[in-house]
């Protein structure tokens, strides 16, 4: 899965024996994020890479049933569950912290069919 992030923002840091995800004086007026960076005067630099993980899995159970000699049915029920982490990185020096529920999930599926065969 290609997956992109900005490679140009500032590094977590500690301060005062406190680590911090990110820079405090960002929060600060009169700071500004490239200064921090680490590419200093240039600004969002997004770096392509297929390091994007997804899994699938998924309880998946059916029952088919004839009826009579013209008519069948089949019944289906998925319980299935999909995580990856291509929604996004807010930290790109943790990539693994972006890893949850994908946008792709559909927590369940049921689905039902009948066939009838014309008896000519």
């Amino acid at each position: 899965m290609n997956t992109s992030y900005n490679i140009n923002q500032p590094p977590p840091t500690t301060v005062g024996s406190v680590a911090y995800d990110f820079n405090p004086n960002l929060n600060a007026s009169g700071y500004s994020s490239s200064y921090y960076a680490p590419y200093q005067g240039w600004g969002t630099i997004n770096w392509n890479n297929p390091i994007g993980i997804d899994n699938w899995d998924a309880l998946e159970v059916s029952v088919k049933h004839p009826m009579s000699r013209d008519f069948n049915f089949t019944l289906a029920y998925t319980w299935p569950h999909n995580l990856d982490n291509g929604g996004g990185f807010q930290n790109p020096y943790n990539l693994h912290s972006a890893y949850g529920n994908s946008s792709l999930d559909t927590p369940q599926v049921f689905t039902f069919s009948g066939i009838f065969s014309e008896p000519w």
